[in-house]
């Protein structure tokens, strides 16, 4: 089954309330310790200042009968950022890519923050080393 890609403009809709609590759950909110991160309480912040905002783009990714990640594209003080989770028995699968494309279609080139388990993935997707160590411009777009 394939992926399929649903983008919420935060400036005119609103996402579901199932969505929403799907990205809670999964990694907008809690240390998820098998991705060796802690940076779940600055991505649940910078979603719900989005949310408050109106501004942003939630995009979830679905393989046709349950959601299987999340991208969060924004701007940060004239800066595009792009943050994203997928679960990890979902991983490997093409599915943060499609993520990762949707965002710079959107808002074109992007920077990302830098957490280790991310940085192979989004080095795999165009970041040089020193790019995935320090979180700098992607050369994806």
């Amino acid at each position: 089954m394939g992926t399929f890609v649903r983008v919420y403009n935060l400036e005119k809709t609103w996402p579901p309330s199932d969505v929403i609590q799907w990205c809670y759950r999964n990694n907008f909110n809690v240390y998820r310790e098998a991705d060796g991160h802690i940076c779940g309480g600055l991505i649940l912040s910078e979603f719900k200042r989005c949310l408050k905002e109106d501004r942003g783009y939630l995009i979830m990714a679905h393989d046709g009968e349950k959601w299987t990640g999340w991208g969060l594209a924004y701007k940060d003080e004239g800066i595009n950022m792009f943050q994203c989770y997928v679960p990890v028995r979902q991983r490997r699968k093409g599915i943060g890519s499609r993520l990762l494309k949707k965002a710079c279609s959107i808002l074109g080139r992007v920077e990302v923050y830098d957490i280790s388990t991310s940085n192979k993935f989004f080095k795999s997707n165009g970041l040089t080393k020193n790019d995935a160590i320090t979180g700098k411009k992607l050369k994806y777009a």
